[in-house]
């Protein structure tokens, strides 16, 4: 393995020489990060098989509850229910040129409580045992960058009793797209504290490093890491959030992406942040 501190020293960021830390490098992480915008986080070993139930039981939600229009939500228990549950969106091409064209659903503890999903708790028990890993890591990670950017205090925020509905994991079903379509999620940056690309089933994520957009390669062993709006805030805007994108790398006809985020917020989710052109 190409040595992480020489790499971490060099004044010129490439993106080639940004690879997982070893295991207990917690610190390598958060360097990385700091200076790239985005890392490496280790998950237990055995997380993979959890994320691929996961996904498994996403396709056979979708095929259980059958199609809908541009816009549907399944789940919902108020109007203002909005981040909860199933959301299906349909690109317009006259509108957004074939952007948000996917079907997603967004998992949080207390829906294991809804009379809606009892049926669907064998699926819901594997969603637990990620969003529980996704916090772990999160909170490793935050109390090293408190350590490493102290002039802020943050890390107590995370990861509390009390924010673990406001934790998210999206699970994404990219629909097929036409294949001379290039973007299929528009650039944005997150408005949690902390984002983590659990999984995708092919590349497409890019990032803005250093003024230019650079593929972004996955690990089956570490999850992506990058910050969020929530974040900034709290670090006195010392750590940006994340620019980034999904692009179109293959043959739309031949498969459908399919990916898995998750969104760890701080206690205080009223944090008053700019909402256009982010999610």
């Amino acid at each position: 393995m190409p040595n992480v501190d020489s790499q971490l020293d060099t004044d010129t960021p490439d993106w080639t020489k940004v690879v997982p830390p070893p295991l207990g490098r917690i610190d390598l992480t958060v360097r990385q990060l700091l200076k790239f915008g985005v890392s490496y986080l280790p998950h237990r070993p055995d997380l993979g098989s959890f994320i691929a139930e996961a996904d498994a039981g996403f396709e056979r939600f979708l095929a259980h509850v059958g199609d809908g229009g541009r816009e549907f939500a399944y789940g919902r228990e108020r109007p203002d229910d909005v981040d909860t549950g199933l959301i299906r969106r349909r690109g317009d091409p006259a509108v957004d040129g074939h952007y948000d064209n996917k079907d997603y659903f967004h998992f949080r503890y207390e829906l294991e409580q809804r009379p809606a999903f009892h049926e669907y708790k064998e699926w819901f028990f594997v969603c637990t045992a990620i969003l529980d890993e996704c916090r772990r890591c999160v909170s490793e990670f935050v109390a090293e960058l408190q350590r490493q950017l102290p002039t802020h205090k943050y890390a107590h925020l995370f990861c509390r009793e009390e924010t673990r509905n406001d934790d998210v994991l999206r699970i994404i079903h990219y629909r097929q797209t036409r294949p001379d379509t290039k973007i299929i999620a528009r650039r944005h940056r997150g408005r949690a504290g902390v984002v983590l690309q659990l999984w995708e089933n092919y590349p497409g994520l890019q990032g803005l490093i250093d003024g230019h957009w650079t593929p972004i390669a996955s690990s089956p062993t570490h999850f992506l890491c990058f910050a969020g709006l929530k974040l900034t805030q709290l670090t006195g805007n010392a750590i940006h959030a994340f620019d980034h994108e999904v692009i179109h790398v293959r043959d739309a006809e031949l498969v459908q992406r399919r990916s898995m985020i998750g969104f760890i917020n701080p206690l205080g989710t009223d944090l008053r942040l700019p909402t256009h052109n982010y999610y």
